[in-house]
């Protein structure tokens, strides 16, 4: 009887690693590893390995702020081709970071936490971004990336 228990809960065991380590298409998720290093500009960057081919792709972290009808910075400057990472620090109400243009979409985040949204944009240019929540766009909560 304890015999069976056992070979019962290492089936399960092994049955849950292998169900949470695949995704959707059956095929399993390459693990990624990130370490935080400082670039030339005092801006802190991940790198993180695990891609196709593992490439190591480092994303610029940008931090910010997101308050009552307001975004710090309102401008973000990145260079085209540049992955980025966007952490969104709520520090009231529930927000969340949107362009619209780019396909860019982070889940809202609620007061007192942070929430990310990771992007590559390879054409230059000006793309507005908001926060959807509510009226928080007409109130003003919106931003320019810059793309150089």
């Amino acid at each position: 009887m304890v015999g069976g228990v056992v070979v019962l809960v290492i089936v399960v065991l092994i049955g849950g690693a292998l169900v949470f380590g695949m995704n959707r298409g059956g095929q399993t998720e390459p693990e990624a590893t990130a370490v935080r290093m400082e670039t030339g500009q005092g801006q802190m960057a991940d790198m993180f390995s695990g891609d196709e081919g593992g490439e190591v792709v480092q994303a610029r972290i940008i931090e910010v702020e997101g308050g009552s009808y307001y975004f710090e910075p309102n401008v973000i400057r990145v260079s085209a081709g540049e992955r980025v990472r966007i952490v969104l620090n709520s520090v009231d109400m529930m927000h969340d970071f949107v362009i619209d243009e780019l396909g860019v979409r982070m889940a809202v985040v609620q007061a007192g936490q942070s929430g990310t949204v990771e992007f590559v944009v390879d054409e230059a240019g000006e793309y507005e971004f908001y926060c959807s929540v509510n009226n928080h766009r007409a109130q003003g909560m919106v931003g320019t990336l810059i793309v150089e």
